[in-house]
């Protein structure tokens, strides 16, 4: 078998010569939702024949817009085949694009329209293709077996159940719903979340499955999948293969265990075991995998243990420490989670902090970050004294200034299973009052969960900060953490974080009992009077201070409500005439400075009234009874009475007939609406005394039946109940108006919103790109990078910026309508039209504003960004390509009659042919041709040209200046051609020199001063004082010793070498192979980057610097060989600089490995010393 000879090599393609840029900002104001498609090939066609539509891209104005990056994508898939047909695109430049296709078969079809890779208004879109009438075919019926059980069944039209009696006769159609056994795809659901979702990602699709339902809906996600059926199948695959290994068990539980029982316990202990449990009468069934359903129901047991254990086992107030259900027998359990807003999940676990697998830990730390005692000694005992080391450094940049409380800061986590500890400062309880103490609690956990928010982390685990040494209450702890976790959860910082589980770890009996007391309490149902709800609504929100009849409850102009007091004083503040709203800034006019001007909050004014009757006027354990007027305790509410009575009055309601028809009631049952009642029943006509009973339309006023006789007589007044209806219809339709302004407003917020994150997802994007760009020629780009970064850094900024302002006013605005509106349906339902006729004139004044659109710009430039790259150095495919050559070394050859003979001082020349494996000529650029032509006798080597001819063959050519014997040696890709080294006879030219006078007596010029030709380039003495040319220059070296008459001393010719640094210094490290006996002197050689001179091959031109070291024995030739190394160095001998503007050894061999051979420029070589000595000499160093 014959085999190709190939060798690879990778070639980087010149960057250089570029004028552009690697790339540009492009900027797209497209906004896909509002974008739109239109034309009759939307939604009809015919088979065979052309049909077209346009999609039209919109900016947020609905205005037609165009940008480079806009991406318009169109698939046209079959219902039936799920085929999608082929499409074609034109763009016309200006915000239209032309969509064109042509359909093969008749059918249903989905259009699905995507810009920027989101479907446009309406997508996907309906069309219908018609037959040809010579294309009409007719179509056999579809039949399939029926299904047992566990088995998948296909819906469409007519049903077909896809799969007969195994699995592998299954045969797979195209379809979108399911029947499937609701708690085996709950549990599905449940084990194989993951594997759904990459089901989901690989083939496009969305599996829909509604909890408890019995069908499953698998159809194509926005842009529709070309595997639609293979991610189909793959469900059904997966579906039927978990079906035989679900397996079912049984706890059985007392009666009273099963009552204890809620839905958050079941939901929870789902959550926590992987199962699934139907809950009856008095046991759970229990669903597991086969693999998992052991374990689960014993992990139940225990836990159901716990949950039970601890609501039977303490009275109430009493802490049940010493429980035989205590938490130790636990270990590492979640006692209790809770879903928050924005997707996070708080959970209490008991277990050792230091163990638990999330992304951090929080350590409870000090001021100075010194972890010596409590959890802070436990986690760097248990993560190592880096952690420690850590924190050390962080006091060092902060010099030594300690942390604040409530500060956090990060350091790695050392050993731990996490990935960081957060340490933050808790307060002392002995430090600080009480409100300061809770407030610095609070702001160390928020600052600790935001810090792992901006880290990205997905999990945290928090202690009981300042609960142990630091000396808070436990209770006092629980409380304010677990409020710090619902307050961030709420926040931005939380709404857009990658952070999605919380947990509260504690080690100890004690401290868990009480964190689990603590989080139920929010969670149970708790049973409050009425009246310690009520009595909280009845403080002004200025002073804290409850509503009385002296000091009544104001209403201002947006309809805040508040103290006499307060407004007077804050009226007085503002100096008058016009005061601003302590809660909204609002401004409302107060005619002549009289607070009385305003309306007061009549319904406040009758809650006061109704908790003064049941507590007393300012004497709270001493109220007055409604019907005997005795102080006595109030324990029942009589509603025909409309009064609060003792024990004693309830007890004669029920003696008496005249009252047992009464509704008499317990005052733990007062509630909303019988304070509504009792509210309505102290409506009087203050003339006559009487309850209102009627509404007179001319006087705008409710009258009673004294005043409808007298006064109001001849005026249109109605019941009490159709003024009442007349006046709710009134304000529902200007509450009409607010609802759709704030609707509205909510719409542009909610777009904003979605406008950000799109527009921060296109800027990441543009940065990712711009940094894959500049990655891939980093040492050109990276300020190019920098540059442009900076510019989308600044433009996400000022997004940024108009983004909150506008959210800000909107913000302002929904503020005021919510307070309205839940102003006006306060009043509408406590259906009390002697108050609603007392803010009527304010709540339309109010109403008018507030249904203004506002005047704020609420569509910010929310122009898309992309980075889109140039054609970088007009590379169409890659920075760089891989080329190959066939060319075998050994097999080339070379010929000529320069090869073998020459004559000094004339032109020679030879040709080298590369061949390959079946010694024909070949051709490649990546092959190298090295030619060497050294003098046996001196050693030096000739100046020799190479040109390649691009067919396989290489001119060599040269010009021997003396006579001798020389080595010719040619490599190809650094290995020896056929029959090289060669042997080079030159013969000698006879030519005689002009006379010349002794060197001390001639003058310098631009001549050598030994043949006085004009030849360059000259060499010049280390001294200065003489310069030779080239041939002068090694007939001396070769005769004489370098002497200068007029320094008197032998010298050095100069060399070229550039500027650089030479150090020398004993290593008594391992010794050079051949040199077992003796020390190793290590040589440096560092030349920095410059400029070529004169004497070099391309003045002007920058060359490369070099850092290299060489090795010598350190043996008595070895430290000679070193100081004639110095002396060379110094002369300028050892280095120059080549052709391709690099630094190169000059003639001079340097052992630059310590081992490897001669090949490899290292030891054992054991004529290298004797070689190196030669070498020098020639350069004139001796």
């Amino acid at each position: 078998m014959e085999l190709n000879y190939y060798v690879f090599k990778y070639v980087p393609n010149d960057f250089t010569s570029t004028n552009e840029s690697p790339g540009e900002l492009l900027k797209s104001k497209t906004v896909p939702l509002l974008s739109e498609a239109e034309g009759k090939g939307l939604t009809e066609g015919t088979q065979g024949e052309d049909c077209a539509f346009k999609v039209i891209t919109k900016d947020l104005q609905a205005k037609n817009s165009h940008s480079e990056i806009d991406e318009v994508f169109v698939d046209i898939k079959s219902t039936q085949t799920g085929t999608s047909l082929k499409v074609n695109i034109a763009d016309s430049k200006d915000g239209c694009y032309k969509v064109s296709y042509q359909p093969e078969t008749a059918g249903d079809f989905f259009v699905s329209v995507n810009v920027a890779g989101e479907a446009i208004k309406n997508s996907p879109f309906q069309l219908k293709v018609r037959e040809q009438p010579t294309r009409r075919k007719k179509h056999g019926k579809s039949t399939a077996s029926t299904g047992g059980e566990g088995v998948i069944i296909q819906h469409a039209d007519p049903k077909i159940n896809f799969s007969g009696t195994s699995e592998k006769e299954a045969t797979i159609y195209d379809f979108d719903r399911f029947e499937v056994e609701p708690l085996t795809m709950k549990l599905l659901h449940r084990v194989y979340e993951n594997r759904l979702r990459e089901i989901e990602d690989a083939h496009g699709v969305d599996i829909l499955w509604e909890e408890n339902a019995p069908q499953v809906q698998i159809r194509p996600a926005t842009t529709v999948s070309k595997t639609h059926h293979k991610g189909i199948e793959e469900f059904i695959n997966l579906y039927l293969d978990f079906y035989p290994k679900m397996r079912r068990e049984e706890i059985v539980l007392e009666l009273s265990d099963s009552k204890g029982l809620t839905t958050v316990d079941i939901r929870s202990l789902e959550a926590e075991n992987n199962v699934v449990i139907e809950m009856k009468e008095n046991k759970l069934v229990v669903y597991a995998e086969e693999s998992n359903i052991s374990v689960a129901v014993q992990a139940l047991k225990k836990t159901l243990g716990l949950l039970l254990g601890k609501r039977k086992g303490a009275r109430r107030g009493q802490r049940n420490t010493k429980s035989k259900n205590s938490f130790q027998n636990i270990p590492s359990a979640q006692v209790l989670s809770q879903g928050l807003t924005n997707g996070l999940k708080l959970s209490l676990h008991q277990s050792d902090i230091t163990d638990e697998m999330v992304d951090a830990i929080v350590n409870a730390a000090n001021e100075w970050l010194q972890h010596g005692g409590g959890v802070a000694a436990a986690i760097v005992r248990k993560g190592g004294r880096i952690i420690q080391e850590e924190s050390n450094r962080i006091m060092a940049q902060r010099r030594r200034r300690p942390l604040r409380v409530g500060d956090a800061v990060h350091t790695g986590a050392g050993t731990l299973p996490c990935k960081f500890v957060i340490h933050t400062v808790g307060p002392r309880w002995d430090s600080f009052d009480k409100d300061r103490c809770v407030s610095l609690l609070r702001l160390a956990c928020i600052k600790s969960l935001c810090l792992a928010a901006q880290l990205e982390l997905c999990s945290i685990a928090l202690p009981p900060i300042s609960s142990g040494i630091f000396g808070i209450p436990k209770d006092i702890c629980a409380q304010v953490m677990f409020g710090a976790m619902e307050e961030f959860s709420s926040s931005v910082d939380a709404e857009f974080s990658t952070l999605r589980e919380i947990r509260i770890v504690i080690i100890d009996d004690g401290t868990i009992t009480v964190f689990y007391e603590e989080f139920l309490k929010p969670m149970a149902a708790q049973c409050r009077s009425f009246f310690d709800d009520v009595k909280k609504e009845l403080e002004c929100c200025v002073c804290q201070e409850q509503f009385e009849e002296n000091n009544e409850p104001k209403i201002l102009k947006c309809l805040h409500t508040f103290c006499k007091s307060c407004l007077e004083r804050w009226l007085r503040q503002q100096g008058g005439r016009q005061l601003s709203c302590p809660t909204c800034r609002q401004i409302t006019e107060c005619p002549n400075n009289n607070i009385n001007s305003l309306p007061s909050n009549l319904f406040y004014k009758q809650m006061v009234g109704i908790v003064e009757a049941y507590r007393g006027k300012g004497r709270e354990d001493s109220p007055q009874c409604g019907n005997c007027d005795q102080r006595r305790s109030l324990k029942f509410y009589c509603s025909d009475c409309n009064c609060f009575l003792c024990e004693e009055c309830s007890m004669a309601h029920k003696k008496l007939k005249v009252l047992s028809g009464h509704h008499v009631k317990e005052i733990g049952n007062f509630v909303s609406s019988d304070a509504q009642d009792y509210a309505r029943k102290l409506n009087v006509c203050k003339e006559h005394k009487d309850q209102v009973r009627f509404y007179c339309d001319q006087c705008v006023t409710c009258i009673c039946r004294d005043c409808a006789i007298l006064e109001h007589r001849d005026h249109n007044f109605v019941s009490i109940d159709k003024g009442l209806d007349k006046k709710r219809s009134e304000i529902g339709t200007k509450m009409g108006d607010v609802l759709t302004n704030g609707s509205r407003l909510r719409k542009e917020k909610e777009f904003l919103k979605a406008q950000r994150v799109r527009m921060s997802k296109s800027i990441d994007k543009a940065k990712d790109e711009v940094h894959r760009v500049a990655e891939r020629n980093i040492a050109l780009i990276r300020q190019h990078e920098s540059s442009v970064t900076e510019q989308l850094i600044n433009q996400k900024d000022v997004f940024e910026a108009e983004f909150s302002n506008a959210v800000f006013r909107m913000d302002e605005r929904l503020a005021e309508i919510e307070s309205g509106l839940e102003f006006c349906n306060d009043i509408l339902r406590r259906n009390n039209l002697p108050e609603i006729l007392n803010v009527e004139e304010i709540l339309e004044q109010r109403f008018k504003e507030l249904s203004k659109p506002s005047d704020v710009n609420m569509k910010p430039n929310c122009s898309e960004v992309k980075y889109v790259s140039n054609d970088l150095f007009s590379l169409k495919e890659s920075p760089g390509k891989v080329m190959t050559t066939k060319t075998v070394p050994s097999l080339s050859e070379a010929e000529g009659t320069g090869l073998t003979e020459g004559t000094q001082g004339e032109d020679c020349d030879f040709t080298v042919i590369t061949k390959d494996s079946h010694g024909s000529k070949t051709y490649s650029e990546i092959d190298e041709i090295l030619v060497d032509i050294t003098s046996l006798q001196t050693g030096t080597a000739l100046q020799v040209n190479v040109t390649d001819s691009n067919n396989g063959c290489y001119t060599v050519s040269f010009k021997p200046e003396t006579a001798g014997d020389f080595n010719v040696s040619v490599r190809v890709a650094d290995e020896p051609i056929k029959g090289s080294p060669f042997q080079l006879k030159v013969e000698k030219k006879i030519r005689k020199l002009k006379d010349h006078q002794p060197f001390g007596l001639i003058e310098e010029g631009k001549t050598c001063q030994v043949c006085f030709y004009n030849v360059v380039p000259l060499f010049q003495l280390q001294c200065g004082h003489y310069k030779y040319c080239k041939g002068c220059k090694e007939k001396l070296l070769g005769e004489y010793d370098t002497f200068c008459y007029i320094c008197r001393r032998k010298v050095l010719f100069l060399g070229n070498q550039p500027t650089g640094h030479m150090t020398c210094r004993r290593d008594s490290g391992p010794s050079l192979p051949g040199y077992e006996a003796f020390e190793t002197i290590v040589l440096g050689f560092n030349f920095d980057r410059g400029i070529q001179g004169e004497e070099h091959p391309n003045p002007g031109v920058p060359y490369l610097g070099l850092f290299c070291s060489a090795y010598l024995p350190r043996n008595q030739e070895g430290q000679t060989l070193c100081e004639l190394l110095r002396r060379a160095f110094d002369a300028r001998l050892l280095f120059t600089i080549g052709a391709d503007n690099t630094i190169l050894f000059n003639d001079i061999e340097l052992k630059t490995s310590r081992s490897g051979g001669p090949f490899k420029c290292g030891y054992p070589d054991s004529g290298y010393l004797d070689r190196l000595k030669n070498q020098l000499a020639l350069k004139g160093v001796k």
